[in-house]
Formats: C-alpha cells, structure tokens, sequence
C-alpha cells in the first residue's frame, strides 16, 4: 500500500472549523425565535433515527436515545421503539435503491 504519513492535524483543523462556522450559523438563525426550535435541535443531537425493516418488510420509523441504543443487540429489539407504518411500492422502491446503493460501494470497497 501507501508508506505516506497521514497529517493529523489539517482533519483536525477542517472540522474545528466547520464546527465554529456552524455553530455560528445556528446561534444566527435561532436569535429571537421561541425556545420550541432550540429544544428540538438539541433533542434531535442525543436520539439516533432508524428505519426498521425486518425480513425485507419496512416496519416503519423511530427515534431512540443513545444510551438506549447501545444496549440493543438485536434487529427485532427496535420494535418497541418503532411508529408503525405500511410497507408500499413506494418505499420498497426506495429501500432497494438505497441497497443497490450500498452494494455498489462495498463492491468498490473491496475492490480497493
């Protein structure tokens, strides 16, 4: 493979700085709006979104906490914590896309 050291510090400055950009941005965009906003940002930072899909039926979507997420082995285990949808044309549509997708870049993944 490659024997080039990898610099550490410029990914290192790139995200800090992005950080402090978006940061900025935020605090700009929530100056004298009501705390509803703020309070759904924050929240939306510590839950982990899913889609459960189970035997390639789409079950629907939830959110869960972190913590509570870490503590989940299994797939079937989301199901407490999942808002019930119908499986359809349409999202079978996506979820496939989305598999190809995924195959396609662990093809090129493994062929690196």
């Amino acid at each position: 493979m490659y024997n080039k050291k990898i610099n550490i510090y410029f990914p290192i400055i790139l995200a800090s700085g992005g950080g402090f950009f978006h940061g900025y941005a935020f605090g700009q965009s929530v100056v004298g709006i009501e705390a509803s906003p703020l309070i759904a940002y924050l929240i939306g930072i510590a839950l982990i979104g899913f889609v459960l899909i189970l035997n390639g039926i789409y079950l629907g979507f939830g959110y869960i906490d972190k913590d509570q997420a870490a503590q989940l082995e299994h797939p079937e285990e989301y199901q407490f914590f999942v808002q019930p949808q119908k499986d359809n044309r349409d999202v079978q549509r996506i979820i496939s896309s989305y598999l190809k997708k995924k195959k396609n870049l662990k093809e090129l993944e493994n062929e690196k």
